[in-house]
């Protein structure tokens, strides 16, 4: 069987196997990365909604966030508005924050689809690569932020939540 040669679209390298469809290969496709992103979020995350983790890999350097509720503690209740958390920082907010630093060219892994306001966050802080997890699409407005900033979006629905937690 012939592999199909290409430059993946993250690195730059050029890669004789991998995924062809969205030409990442195999050591940019994500799924470790969204692993080690849900580990840090299980540990640092105290939303009981939902547990999403972010990791921003940037000049070989990791930069990990966690969605958390501020102030501390969630009843899952008094902090939802219209079916909406609106106590949390996002993971990816949380992860540029962390950062501090210049993610310029970054690449950010988000274990649930990122948000509009997310989005534009990502963009504003110069990240050109999203990859994200889990099933549901991100909405047409963060698709529309993305394309027009040049944000690569690459979707990995396979990368699924842990048991028992919302999508």
């Amino acid at each position: 069987m012939n592999k199909m040669v290409f430059s993946c679209v993250i690195c730059g390298q050029y890669a004789d196997d991998g995924d062809g469809l969205n030409r990442v290969c195999v050591d940019c496709d994500g799924y470790e990365q969204l692993r080690q992103a849900q580990e840090f979020a299980d540990l640092r995350s105290d939303c009981k909604k939902v547990k999403v983790g972010s990791l921003i890999i940037c000049r070989g350097k990791k930069y990990f966030g966690a969605n958390r509720v501020i102030p501390r503690g969630c009843d899952r209740e008094s902090c939802n508005k219209d079916g909406h958390c609106v106590a949390t920082i996002h993971s990816e907010i949380d992860a540029i924050v962390r950062a501090k630093t210049d993610l310029t060219n970054g690449i950010i892994y988000v274990t649930r689809y990122p948000c509009e306001s997310c989005a534009r966050a990502i963009v504003d802080a110069g990240i050109k690569t999203v990859i994200y997890g889990r099933w549901k699409k991100i909405s047409e407005d963060t698709e529309r932020i993305f394309k027009e900033n040049y944000v690569r979006v690459v979707h990995r629905p396979a990368f699924n939540p842990p048991e028992g937690e919302e999508q």
